[in-house]
């Protein structure tokens, strides 16, 4: 079904600024979480019926239906990864670093020692291969709520401090992974505090 017209001015600006974000990632879930955002930001109390239009009207602009939803193995891989790669931001992998680093999967994904094992493995595996980590920030931004990338900091931020001390490395990692992730920076702060003051997560 085909946008309601009354909307389309609203609809264009908000789907402008979505793909302003989204660069030239012509994505349906990325482009249309970011308009939601933006929706949400603009005005918390906005109408579910506004984001069916705004859904709606992205499909026609972009001629794509939304995609599956990747398998749970690919999200794991893609937060692992970030982990793996916060983890040796300074040179160098402590032996707290990899405790915290397998404390955090087991927890998050509630998975046993085995299955964590490989999980790391794999994720050390792709993220050596990998050019930079915008395939991983891409894939927990199109499958990540507003909370779960909020929460993915928090596990780089676990991870950072994990030998006491957050160096200048580990924390550019961090407050570029915030930012490709879309979470602001006072947000991304006030993370960073709660970890390092043991604040317990939520």
């Amino acid at each position: 079904m085909a946008a309601d017209s009354r909307f389309w001015p609203e609809a264009v600006f908000v789907t402008e600024q979505a793909l302003r974000i989204g660069r030239d990632i012509l994505q349906y879930q990325y482009v249309f979480n970011a308009a939601k955002s933006l929706v949400s930001h603009s005005n918390p109390n906005a109408p579910e019926h506004m984001l069916r239009q705004i859904e709606t009207f992205i499909t026609d602009l972009l001629g794509d239906s939304p995609p599956q939803t990747l398998d749970e193995q690919e999200i794991r891989v893609a937060c692992a990864a970030l982990l793996v790669h916060c983890a040796k931001a300074d040179g160098h992998q402590s032996e707290d670093e990899e405790k915290k680093l397998r404390e955090i999967l087991t927890r998050r994904f509630k998975l046993s020692s085995v299955e964590t094992d490989a999980l790391i493995q794999e994720a050390r595996g792709r993220e050596d291969d990998a050019v930079d980590i915008h395939r991983f920030t891409r894939v927990l931004h199109e499958n990540s709520d507003r909370a779960g990338r909020q929460q993915i900091i928090r596990f780089l931020w676990e991870i950072t401090h994990a030998d006491g001390n957050i160096d200048h490395n580990e924390r550019s990692v961090v407050t570029l992974v915030a930012r490709l992730l879309h979470v602001e920076m006072h947000d991304a702060v006030a993370l960073r505090q709660d970890v390092t003051t043991n604040k317990p997560s939520e």
